[in-house]
């Protein structure tokens, strides 16, 4: 045998005889390998990044990762289990998510396991609560009533929730906030309750707290008041004349604002057929339909108008005219109807009052419509037209000829022509009128004038007496309240009263002769006189207003302007209006025997004082001049302004005087050999006066 095969056998008789060894003595086989061989250490050292945390309730947390040392962990466990929203990968041992509770601070075990064996490592956690963040109302901006419930206003809000709420300033009364909790229920901030006062727009600031901080949020609340029933209900045409086929212009229906908001309206008995009712806004819309007949008379019916809400309602007369359409002349562009012009409207001077009978109770009360329409002016800028009235516009409520002042009055109508046809917006009332109307020509200064014709009853100077001291004849001024846009009186310019004597005076005339208070005025013991103020008119600047005084022959003359015509009328006890002027105009005697400087008695002018003008700006260049008619004598007289000033800046007083007087003559009056003009008009800013 050779030598390398003795080794081979030797080798084979070792292992036979190892494999011997570790089995029992048997010739079972060998086992299989196992795919999973048992490790041979178990995990060490557990710990985490984070090994104690705090985290924010809402809020992911960063993952907290675990390392261990040993054996390969084969799963991770904790206990007790971790907060709600949080999560331990079973084989990572990282733990995750977005904790959802509030907990206090906890300790919880960690074990990293493999079949050999384990680890633990203690992990301490607390959630914390987050601050409030993002606070807002479901109303944050809220209109209330008083005595009404209001809805529930709740806020909403991200972040930890609030515990409490708070309000600065405190809500208005009967308003309350649910600020704190209750061991059954957390707060709720809700705002709720009945308000019980009225409260002007303002801005509230709530605060939501807890332990980790605070939001807030600005809430703007108002109370109004409580509602009522509609009030003072009108129309932009209360009396309206229509022609049947004809389109109307929309009759507006408006309350007063001292009511409340109508909700419906209704009329009665049904309009004519062809006018369409709303019932949600009382707006009157449509075409009249014809007439059974082109000969049929007008028509003319009174119609109720009710506007409603909850709380009531009011009521308000609405008269209708209709009328066939006109005929009109072929070529001439004319109709032979007396109703209406081409493409003119027709409207009643409405003045919105119903007046009864106190003596014949039977009268059914009547809406009563002012008459005697003697002026119109136009607005500076176009927009609004005035229409004044003068004349018997009296109403007796008791046996005549005692007339009741409260109804007796003039009226300037105004009306907003803004859009060509007009449409009534106000009337205001004056004690008595003659036909003076002017507007002030500063458009900034929303004002206009009227003449106050035979003074002011009851306050006046009327040719009865009166015990008790009077302002007499003057001058009316009207101003507009740029934020209501309501018209209402404003002033006075009182004619020929002495300062030096006060009102107790009474109102001496421009010629001297005084009218007592309580006496009958006379000259020559039979003849009642007082300046009568009629035609008006002011300069371009509006710093001059000449007013013509038709019973005194006379005019008189006040400078200076709107605001110091206003500043002078003060209160005065002693007068029956308890308020009295304290500018003095100045006054010129228009009659030539009568004048100042080189008097020619006998010889006629200057009487019965009716229409006024006045050109120029005050300089030197342009000096006032005003043209005032004379009915009597047929001339216009011509009016220098003499300047007369003190101060700086200046204010100037003017003294007027006759500079010359233009005859006017009708050309049937005048001789073949004269050339007189039949009229005399003058023309300032294109337009003719």
């Amino acid at each position: 045998m050779s030598a390398l095969k003795y080794l081979g056998l030797c080798l084979t008789t070792v292992v036979l005889v190892l494999f011997s060894a570790c089995g029992n003595n048997s010739r079972t086989p060998a086992p299989n390998p196992s795919p999973n061989p048992t490790p041979t250490q178990a995990p060490t050292d557990l710990a985490y990044t984070v090994g104690t945390a705090s985290y924010i309730q809402g809020i992911a947390i960063t993952p907290n990762t675990a390392t261990c040392s040993g054996g390969k962990v084969a799963s991770y466990s904790v206990t007790p289990p971790l907060p709600a929203g949080l999560s331990l990968d079973a084989s990572t041992g990282t733990i995750s998510g977005t904790p959802i509770p509030v907990t206090t601070t906890t300790v919880y075990t960690v074990t990293a396991a493999n079949s050999a064996g384990s680890t633990v490592t203690p992990l301490t956690i607390t959630i914390i609560v987050a601050a409030p963040a993002g606070l807002a109302y479901s109303s944050q901006t809220a209109f209330y009533t008083v005595d009404e419930p209001i809805r529930n206003n709740a806020p909403s809000s991200t972040g930890g929730a609030p515990s409490s709420y708070t309000v600065n300033p405190q809500l208005p009364p009967g308003l309350q906030i649910a600020g704190t909790g209750n061991p059954l229920a957390g707060a709720t901030g809700i705002i709720s309750g009945i308000p019980t006062g009225v409260t002007a727009t303002h801005t509230y600031r709530v605060t939501a707290t807890n332990t980790a901080g605070s939001a807030t949020t600005d809430l703007t609340i108002t109370v109004n008041a409580a509602r009522q029933s509609p009030a003072g209900l009108s129309y932009s045409a209360p009396a309206p004349v229509y022609a049947t086929g004809v389109a109307i212009t929309p009759n507006i229906a408006t309350t007063s604002s001292s009511g409340g908001a109508p909700t419906s309206f209704s009329v009665n008995p049904p309009l004519p057929a062809g006018l369409v009712f709303n019932p949600q806004t009382g707006e009157i819309t449509g075409t009249p339909a014809a007439a059974s007949s082109a000969t049929a008379p007008p028509v003319t019916a009174t119609y109720t108008v009710t506007a409603s809400n909850a709380q009531g309602s009011t009521t308000a007369p609405l008269t209708i005219t209709l009328y066939n359409a006109p005929q009109w002349v072929p070529n001439v562009g004319q109709s032979i109807t007396p109703l209406a012009t081409n493409g003119s409207s027709f409207q009643f001077l409405d003045t919105g009052m119903v007046v009864a009978d106190p003596i014949s109770t039977q009268v059914t009360p009547t809406e009563w419509l002012a008459g005697q329409a003697v002026s119109t002016a136009v607005s500076p800028d176009g927009k609004t037209l005035l229409v004044l009235t003068s004349g018997y516009n009296r109403v007796f409520q008791a046996a005549f000829p005692l007339f009741d002042p409260q109804y007796s009055n003039e009226y300037v109508f105004i009306y907003d022509i803004s859009n060509g046809s007009p449409v009534f917006q106000q009337s205001v009332q004056v004690p008595n009128a003659y036909h003076g109307l002017a507007w002030d020509p500063i458009i900034a200064n929303h004002a206009f004038y009227v003449s106050g014709g035979m003074g002011d009853a009851p306050w006046g100077t009327d040719p009865i007496p009166y015990l008790q001291p009077n302002n007499g004849d003057n001058v009316h001024i009207f101003t507009q309240d740029q934020t209501t846009h309501v018209w209402s009186h404003a002033a006075e310019l009182d004619l020929g009263q002495d300062l030096a004597l006060g009102v107790v005076a009474g109102h001496p005339a421009a010629n001297g002769l005084p009218v007592p208070n309580n006496q009958f005025a006379t000259v020559n013991s039979a003849v009642f006189v007082a300046p009568c103020a009629a035609g008006l008119a002011l300069s371009e600047d509006g710093q001059m207003l000449v007013v013509a005084n038709y019973e005194n022959d006379s005019i008189t003359v006040f400078t200076g302007g709107l605001s110091i015509w206003l500043q002078q009328w003060v209160q005065n006890a002693g007068s029956a209006q308890g308020w009295a002027g304290m500018l003095q105009g100045t006054e010129l005697d228009l009659r030539p025997g009568k004048a100042v400087d080189s008097p020619s008695p006998g010889i006629a002018g200057g009487e019965y004082p009716f229409g006024v003008a006045i050109t120029g700006d005050g300089s030197q260049s342009t000096p006032y001049t005003a043209y005032v008619s004379s009915l009597r004598d047929r001339e216009i007289d011509v009016i220098s302004m003499t300047p007369n000033c003190v101060g700086q800046p200046p204010f100037c007083m003017y003294t007027p005087a006759v500079a010359a007087r233009i005859p006017v003559k009708e050309q049937d009056d005048a001789e073949p050999s004269e050339s007189c003009p039949a009229s005399y008009t003058l023309v300032r800013g294109g337009r003719s006066v």
